[in-house]
């Protein structure tokens, strides 16, 4: 269960634009204090169903990688900070969500299922 954690861990941080663009701090702990201020209050940045199910842990990795860096670039050019904050979000905060559950199936299906 640990490695599951660390793997769905990793699946989730890779959502987050700073942590894939290289730019590690370019504004990523004012980032993720928007996302932590604002998660419980905005429902555009819930997913409620709809998961990702792919077939490795590496495709959700380079799935969510990609799909960050072109949603930093979609949206980098905003310069109100809150602004670009809440657009970047609402794109990753569901991904992360979708792929994390997603993951979690593959998990089952490949380990649990397996066992039965």
């Amino acid at each position: 269960m640990f490695y599951l954690g660390a793997a769905l861990h990793l699946i989730q941080d890779v959502t987050i634009p700073q942590h894939v663009n290289i730019r590690l701090l370019d504004d990523h702990r004012q980032f993720e204090t928007f996302v932590k201020r604002s998660y419980q209050n905005v429902k555009a940045f819930q997913a409620y169903h709809g998961a990702y199910v792919l077939r490795t842990l590496e495709n959700y990795m380079k799935f969510n990688a990609r799909t960050a860096l072109k949603i930093y670039k979609k949206y980098r050019s905003i310069k109100n900070d809150e602004s670009r904050y809440y657009h970047i979000t609402k794109c990753t905060l569901p991904l992360a969500e979708r792929t994390t559950a997603g993951a979690m199936i593959l998990f089952y299906n490949h380990v649990i299922k397996k066992e039965k």
